[in-house]
């Protein structure tokens, strides 16, 4: 029975190994062989654990859904507190649970690859699908009158807004301004009030 616990040991290996690569030296400049040897183990193990480059690719954005699914759910699904809108808007404009500046610039290069990798771009466009369904569901909670493509609507502003003002301010934007992009997609969820 210890396989299976090599196998997720040895691919959490191989893919803390790809990361620090991807933080240390881009993903343009990461390859198997670069993996490899930061993973100090042979490009056979992580053919035969993960894959190829673009299979390592899958495999990190996977491990990325899960944890923020994970994130997510832990967030929200607290049977012991009741969400508002502060909350769902907190997760996104100021608390992005378990993200750091490297969980970023990990996720902008894997998300910047997907132009050329139509598996991986499927894989992000399903993550992203999901969030905006459990974001929606989350909305029509909040706001049970709602109608339920307004709640969807609403929950793909309240993502991309988010998303787009932490990629604004990783530019150099001032962080002050996230509070005013934050009252805005409050108040388009208060829309929903109806």
């Amino acid at each position: 029975m210890g396989r299976p616990e090599l196998t997720t040991e040895r691919r959490n290996q191989i893919l803390d190994a790809f990361e620090r690569c991807i933080v240390e030296q881009g993903l343009s400049n990461t390859s198997v062989t670069k993996v490899a040897k930061a993973a100090k183990v042979n490009r056979g193990i992580i053919h035969h654990y993960i894959g190829d480059f673009h299979d390592l690719l899958s495999a990190l954005m996977e491990r990325f859904i899960e944890n923020y699914r994970q994130g997510f759910e832990a967030y929200f699904d607290d049977p012991n507190s009741q969400p508002d809108i502060d909350a769902l808007l907190n997760y996104f404009f100021d608390e992005w649970p378990g993200e750091t500046p490297h969980d970023e610039m990990i996720l902008d290069a894997v998300i910047a690859e997907t132009a050329h990798d139509a598996r991986l771009r499927a894989l992000c466009l399903e993550a992203y699908s999901t969030l905006e369904t459990g974001i929606a569901n989350m909305l029509k909670r909040l706001y049970p009158n709602a109608a339920e493509e307004a709640c969807q609507h609403v929950a793909y502003a309240i993502m991309t807004m988010g998303y787009g003002s932490s990629v604004m301010i990783s530019l150099g934007f001032e962080p002050k301004r996230v509070p005013a992009a934050r009252a805005l997609a409050k108040t388009l969820a208060q829309t929903l009030e109806g």
